[in-house]
């Protein structure tokens, strides 16, 4: 079925019109985000990882133990990875 959408008059235009700003909490989660996405992308790039596949945290965590599993920071990694799924984050 198709509906059609009321118009508005042309002196309401939606130019300018700003995007809800996140409150201190959503702002905290999102810098805590960042920052995990940092980390993980800095101890990956150490690893023995194909480049396409550092930024999909689904993959790291089934994959990332094959040829890294001595590395120094593979357990830290691991943890990043599972906090990111935890978050509902599945690329980056």
């Amino acid at each position: 079925m198709w509906v059609q959408l009321p118009l508005l008059p042309p002196n309401q235009e939606l130019i300018g019109a700003r995007a809800p700003q996140p409150d201190k909490q959503e702002r905290k989660v999102n810098e805590e985000l960042v920052a995990l996405k940092a980390e993980l992308v800095s101890i990956t790039k150490k690893m023995d990882l194909p480049d396409f596949r550092r930024k999909n945290p689904r993959w790291l965590v089934r994959n990332m133990v094959v040829r890294n599993a001595e590395h120094p920071q593979y357990g830290r990694a691991q943890e990043i990875a599972k906090e990111l799924l935890r978050r509902g984050v599945a690329t980056f």
